[in-house]
């Protein structure tokens, strides 16, 4: 009996990822870790962190250079744990980003790419959250809305297609669109492999492929570098920083309205250090679209943490991209810190910092939390203030140095946070 056209096109599919572990052992190894699904049900593939799956129609039509190309490019989305990152971010414009994110890592690694596929220059060395955030930016000046101040140089390229790699319709898992080009970056299920467990996986895959390329010689691999090194970052020992950070500042706070009792007898009146509780902390939070919420709910907890230590009169927050958005959100003593997260424009600062000026609190210190990827404004405010930055510090100075519109504190303290 004939094979059929599923069992023919699940064929070359394995022969072609086979082939990825003699050479581009990265990529084969990670591959060999996927289930492979045939699903005629979709127009091209798909992955979700635990498969990859594929049209029969489309693995048997295209070329075998482009056949290789889109089993690498499924198998980079998992190695760069695209599948567990999206959080509540547009469906359809996550996979675009993701496609930029990986698109010229695997032309670099020396893959065949489909005609159509969404390269761009300007977004090299940037994480998909980062090339999210920036796509958004697009779709808004190209409404014609005032954004903020991340304005690339008339020489660079503009976003190329309006189509995506990685289309999704819908907020269900039966992908029944994207158009000819191939990929949808699925949500992980619950029974694929955690997040951590594939931070662990890739590190080791990269080992064993750099093992391979020194002892064997072949080839090496941008990619192996990029995602190992994106898996295994240090996490910073960021919460005791901001423990001391806030302690120093918050609660260290002398205050005219409890004079110093010593002094009383000599009709001096001087300030007295509250002891049994801080004035008021400010938290400006980007809201740019590129800030992981995931991350933000657990720098959140971390802050909640040293709040109920240092026990502030209020905490102030504001959420911002191109501006303040909701206006000021006041949390008492004892309350949970819990804003309402409102944005997804780009990215600015001085809004945060004109609402400091303009408030009428007595701030003991403002923490802004933000990937950094934005201009600093010309002026300091007078309260001392920590960045928090949510990018590896190597990768932020990498783009302070790339880009123009992306600068260096100047001043105030900095954590990475970046686990």
């Amino acid at each position: 009996m004939p094979a059929t056209r599923e069992q023919q096109a699940e064929q070359r599919i394995r022969r072609h990822r086979a082939r990825l572990l003699i050479h581009a052992p990265f990529y084969g190894s990670v591959g060999a870790e996927l289930d492979l699904v045939i699903d005629p049900a979709c127009d091209t593939a798909w992955t979700n962190g635990k498969a990859i799956g594929f049209n029969p129609d489309f693995a048997l039509d295209l070329p075998g250079d482009n056949l290789t190309g889109v089993v690498a490019h499924e198998i980079l989305h998992v190695a760069m744990r695209h599948n567990y990152r999206r959080g509540d971010r547009d469906r359809e414009l996550w996979n675009v980003a993701c496609d930029y994110a990986i698109n010229g890592v695997l032309v670099r690694d020396g893959f065949v790419l489909p005609d159509g596929a969404l390269l761009d220059d300007r977004f090299a060395n940037l994480s998909a959250e980062q090339i999210y955030a920036q796509l958004v930016d697009d779709e808004q000046q190209g409404d014609d809305q005032s954004g903020g101040d991340q304005q690339q140089p008339d020489d660079q390229p503009q976003q190329s297609g309006q189509g995506s790699q990685d289309n999704q319709q819908g907020d269900t898992q039966d992908n029944q669109g994207g158009g000819s080009q191939p990929g949808d970056v699925r949500d992980a299920p619950e029974d694929a492999p955690t997040e951590d467990d594939w931070r662990t996986k890739i590190v080791g895959h990269a080992k064993l492929a750099k093992n391979l390329h020194a002892v064997y010689g072949q080839s090496d691999s941008d990619a192996a570098d990029i995602a190992a090194g994106d898996a295994k970052k240090a996490s910073v020992n960021w919460r005791d920083v901001l423990q001391q950070f806030l302690t120093r500042t918050a609660q260290d706070d002398y205050s005219w309205s409890r004079p110093n009792r010593r002094h009383l007898s000599g009709d001096l009146h001087m300030p007295s250090l509250v002891s049994d509780g801080a004035g008021v902390i400010a938290i400006a939070i980007d809201t740019s679209g590129s800030v992981d919420e995931n991350q933000l709910r657990r720098f959140l907890g971390e802050v909640q943490g040293v709040v109920d230590q240092i026990r502030p009169e209020r905490v102030l927050v504001w959420t911002v991209d191109t501006k303040v958005r909701g206006g000021t959100q006041t949390f008492e003593r004892g309350d949970t810190i819990d804003p309402r997260i409102q944005g997804g424009g780009g990215t600015r600062f001085e809004p945060a910092f004109e609402a400091l000026a303009d408030s009428h609190e007595d701030v003991a210190c403002l923490i802004y939390f933000t990937d950094g990827m934005a201009r600093m404004p010309e002026t300091a405010p007078t309260v001392p203030v920590l960045w928090a930055i949510t990018q590896a510090e190597a990768r932020h100075q990498q783009m302070i140095q790339t880009y123009s519109f992306v600068d260096a504190p100047t001043f105030g303290e900095t954590i990475y946070i970046e686990a």
